[in-house]
């Protein structure tokens, strides 16, 4: 074991001897395996259960364009924020009347699984 070691240490040092540069981007790339990079900011959402009652609202204000709007809750008349990515039926405007679920999101209630009431 210790010869298979030594054996390889002296490779090791006769290529970084003949190819640094390559070697050193060896290294670089074994230091990579080791650490993956850290993903982009992703924002955290706790989904909600799958028996989870849909609450039902108006569409205050959506702006397509921000990706964003605010719904006023039906029963409370609270207003619940609203991001396109939580949007099921994409073709609302304001006025509609929509269901969706609520979670807790990074500044207070969010609206999910949002969709046109039928």
């Amino acid at each position: 074991m210790e010869k298979n070691k030594l054996l390889g240490n002296t490779l090791v040092a006769l290529l970084l001897s003949l190819y640094p540069i390559h070697a050193a981007e060896m290294m670089q790339a074994e230091k990579m395996k080791a650490a993956p990079p850290k993903p982009a900011f992703t924002q955290q959402v706790s989904k909600p259960s799958a028996c989870a009652p849909k609450v039902e609202g108006r569409l205050k204000m959506f702006n397509a364009t921000k990706g964003y709007g605010f719904i006023k809750d039906q029963k409370s008349g609270n207003e619940i924020f609203l991001h396109v990515t939580g949007l099921v039926d994409t073709n609302i405007k304001p006025g509609d009347a929509l269901c969706y679920n609520t979670i807790e999101g990074r500044k207070g209630l969010q609206a999910v699984n949002v969709t046109l009431k039928k």
